[in-house]
């Protein structure tokens, strides 16, 4: 709202002069720098400059005007309210803004804009990483398997399954042994069984979110297919588990509709060992 008062008179824009001002065809501005006139719809006013208040959508063209093409003195309110993700418009070479000026973050939840908070004791910014974030959305799970007693030589074979489809399995291995072992990740293997199914935990126990990627253990391979890593855990100078390392480093997409083996093959006797896979689902945006 801008405060109008004293209708001067009605008549063109041409019918009076000033020192300074502009004319977008069906409004006029100008001021003798003690008083602001606005022309209106075919009358001038005469502008209380006491405060602005400017609601809804504000569009200012200033390309080509300078350094400052619009001053603003006094206290200026924009109330934006269910104007859209950019109600206002600043649009030119250069806008400048003095004075104190004050902004709130927020972020969008996909119904709602919600403010972003900080931290209340170090007044930092706290974020989570996006594994983390698919834990809370329901969309991170995992799937193990573990023999208490084994032999040199015996495995433990795991069987991973994508679906052929856009929505890919961000995925990490992990493994430990209270001895030596060795886990190896091969891609397209086949099979003549894929064994029995091993169950997948959804990591957030609130969601009743289900896994697209299904798990098997003990599959009849019949070609164990490409070897795409291969980690040494339990003996001197290796530690026990390959579950601790940075996500970035270790995580793999895996390709959708193939088959991946993971193997576990004891190197010692008498060992406890487990092996399995960390994974959210995520459909890239485009």
């Amino acid at each position: 709202m801008i405060r109008l008062t004293d209708r001067l008179f009605a008549g063109t824009s041409d019918e009076r002069t000033g020192n300074s001002g502009f004319d977008n065809g069906d409004q006029f501005f100008e001021t003798d720098n003690e008083t602001t006139y606005l022309y209106v719809s075919g009358s001038w006013y005469r502008v209380t400059p006491a405060s602005v208040e400017i609601s809804g959508i504000v569009d200012v063209d200033a390309t080509g005007q300078g350094d400052v093409p619009v001053s603003l003195s006094g206290t200026v309110t924009v109330d934006a309210t269910g104007q859209g993700d950019v109600p206002v418009t600043l649009d030119g070479e250069t806008v400048a803004v003095s004075g104190d000026i004050s902004s709130q973050l927020q972020g969008y939840d996909g119904s709602n804009w919600q403010d972003i908070r900080i931290d209340a004791s170090t007044h930092s910014l706290q974020t989570i990483d996006y594994a983390h974030h698919e834990i809370h959305a329901g969309s991170h799970f995992k799937a193990g398997l573990q023999d208490q007693s084994m032999a040199t030589s015996d495995t433990l074979d795991l069987l991973f399954v994508t679906p052929d489809t856009t929505k890919w399995a961000h995925w990490t291995m992990t493994a430990q042994a209270t001895g030596e072992v060795t886990v190896s990740l091969y891609e397209g293997a086949t099979t003549s069984s894929d064994g029995t199914a091993v169950t997948i935990w959804n990591r957030n126990r609130n969601s009743s979110n289900t896994p697209t990627v299904t798990v098997t253990h003990t599959p009849t391979v019949t070609s164990v297919g490409t070897k795409m890593t291969e980690k040494w855990i339990g003996s001197e100078g290796f530690k026990e588990d390959i579950s601790g390392e940075h996500r970035g480093d270790s995580e793999f997409i895996l390709k959708q509709n193939t088959k991946y083996l993971v193997r576990l093959t004891a190197v010692s006797d008498g060992i406890k060992a487990a092996v399995g896979g960390d994974w959210y689902e995520h459909t890239d945006k485009s």
